[in-house]
């Protein structure tokens, strides 16, 4: 069964309860035993059910829960054994007007229980002082506000001189009791909670005081108005113990710290704290305008300034103990506030050593480094870009980085600068501008600039591959050329040869190849020399060149061997040439 089901049914018996109490009131003598039987049964039946509960639920605790529990289920049992003990001289004896009989044993026992669970609620997982304070300021407020109560109200019912010591104990126990409730309860709405959540604490604190007023106003209508019932407020007995009987099964978990019911901590604290002043502040009030002096007026005001003399001893003590605690506090606080200023002041020069090593690792690198905005501007670059590039400093700052770029080669930049911003890494080669207008050839790697997780700018790392790709075309060329005539070489021939084959296959026209030697060379070789003889091989392939035709390709295949590749032939052409 869940824990709401279970509220819910002790909700409905305590309704059902008062609502037969007062139903029943108009209609039939409340000493007639009809009505007692009623009230009787129907008492002792939620109390029956009330302890069950708080038992049951008890059970189920942990540790100092547990221990709280257990305590308040021996005051629910007391005050169980106190009701059949009343309902008995009710029902039985027919007696309603004694004073005092043996269930103020058990009523007692209850108070005690109570008070004693709550109080250890209250100083759980405080210090020493806070515990005295707490007890001080209990006793204050108890003291003043029971002298008050005393000489108003408690002496006109206690029969001194005809009643025993016991009896008047009794009498007396109740009221202070009562006060003692309404401090506790109040105090559980106002102060943070150490063992209870906030509603058990709200639950708890509601029925402490209701039981206080309810005691109050049973008391004051028994002994100073007796033409009313005092049946009338009977049923918020039952009710404070359901109330404690719906806490004990909504404690299911461990408080938060310093959780709070009603108030904030610090209104609530102030509110704690100033109810011990104002009791003091309404006893020396009464005693001044009444201008009373019995001797229970200056037995209680020497009491409870006993109490403020012991709290404001408290208070020095705690004060002295504030005040070694600042000083030490302020002591490691300067300690700390040195060695912070310390590694502050190492972390700066860390910073700036580690920003002059940047700044000359950025000046210095061999390679051009260009630092970019986010719109491409140029923002900074180094010693060796501005060699790179031709340009001073200041007339790159503030350019945008496009304007160097070659045409062709700029909407490939552009690309991977936008990519750059979305946090990538890029490496492309592209050609730039000189300022002389020469073009460079350039391997650019860009990297995106992270500040505080932002992407704040572009590095652009350059290497010059210029003469690398001067050099790669050169390779590329004499692969395929002849060193000495630059027509085609061998290789060149055999794929130009292949690729005629393949083209004459699909269009069937015809092509030609010729080969050419020249007569006597090797004599000219012999006799005028190697050099002659090259400079009559470049002769003989320029006169070549500028006879050829577009649909011609000359190769040199090896010493005064030439080839002709001609596709698409006529026979008149050749003839004529």
């Amino acid at each position: 069964m869940k824990k709401q089901t279970h509220v819910s049914i002790l909700i409905s018996i305590i309704l059902l309860s008062i609502t037969l109490h007062y139903v029943a009131m108009p209609f039939v003598y409340e000493y007639l035993f009809p009505f007692q039987l009623l009230i009787g049964t129907s008492t002792l039946l939620i109390d029956i059910i009330a302890c069950s509960y708080i038992l049951y639920f008890s059970n189920m605790k942990e540790g100092l829960s547990r221990l709280f529990w257990i305590i308040l289920s021996v005051g629910a049992l007391s005050y169980f054994i106190g009701d059949i003990v009343v309902a008995y001289q009710r029902l039985i004896v027919k007696d309603f007007y004694t004073f005092v009989d043996p269930s103020d044993f058990f009523y007692l026992l209850f108070l005690v229980s109570f008070t004693f669970a709550f109080l250890y609620e209250i100083i759980y997982n405080r210090d020493l002082l806070e515990k005295l304070f707490m007890l001080c300021d209990i006793c204050i407020i108890v003291t003043a506000q029971f002298t008050l109560s005393y000489y108003l109200l408690i002496e006109r019912t206690i029969h001194i001189f005809t009643t025993s010591y016991i009896d008047i104990f009794v009498q007396l126990t109740y009221p202070m009791a009562d006060l003692l409730f309404l401090l506790i309860g109040i105090n559980l709405l106002f102060k943070p909670l150490s063992l209870l959540p906030k509603k058990v604490g709200a639950l708890l604190g509601s029925a402490l005081i209701l039981y206080a007023t309810t005691d109050a106003i049973y008391a004051y209508i028994k002994y100073f108005i007796p033409e009313y019932s005092m049946f009338t407020v009977t049923p918020f007995y039952q009710v404070t113990l359901v109330l404690v009987a719906i806490a004990c099964i909504l404690h299911t978990k461990k408080p938060e710290k310093q959780e709070q019911v009603l108030l904030t901590p610090k209104i609530g604290e102030s509110i704690r704290l100033s109810l011990p002043y104002i009791s003091v502040v309404m006893l020396i009030v009464f005693i001044l305008v009444e201008y009373v002096f019995a001797p229970i007026i200056v037995i209680g005001l020497i009491i409870t300034f006993s109490f403020v003399l012991i709290r404001h001893s408290l208070v020095r003590k705690q004060n002295k103990i504030l005040l070694i605690a600042q000083m030490q506090f302020n002591s490691e606080l300067e300690k700390q506030i040195k060695l912070r200023t310390e590694d502050l002041v190492e972390q700066k020069n860390e910073l700036y050593h580690n920003q002059q090593m940047f700044k000359s690792l950025y000046e210095h690198h061999p390679d051009p480094i260009f630092t970019l905005d986010l719109y491409g501007n140029f923002l900074k670059v180094n010693n060796a870009g501005t060699t790179l590039l031709g340009y001073q400093t200041n007339e790159l700052l503030n350019q945008p980085y496009y304007s160097l770029i070659y045409e062709e080669d700029l909407e490939e930049m552009i690309n991977a600068f936008h990519r750059v911003k979305k946090g990538y890494s890029i490496s492309l080669e592209i050609r730039a501008y000189h300022k002389n207008r020469d073009i460079y050839y350039l391997h650019v790697t860009a990297v995106p600039i992270f500040l505080k997780e932002k992407i704040s700018g572009v590095y652009l790392m350059i290497k010059d591959i210029t003469e690398s790709k001067q050099q790669q075309e050169q390779i590329n060329f004499l692969a395929y050329h002849d060193t000495l005539t630059e027509l085609a070489n061998r290789r060149a021939f055999h794929q130009h040869l292949e690729q005629a084959i393949a083209r004459a296959k699909i269009s069937k026209k015809p092509f030609a190849v010729m080969f050419l030697d020249l007569d006597r060379f090797k004599v000219i070789n012999d006799t005028l020399g190697h050099r002659v003889g090259d400079l009559l091989l470049i002769a003989v392939a320029k006169r070549l060149e500028r006879i050829a035709t577009s649909n011609m390709k000359l190769a040199r295949l090896a010493g005064d061997e030439f080839t002709i590749l001609i596709e698409n032939y006529k026979k008149s052409q050749m003839s004529k040439k």
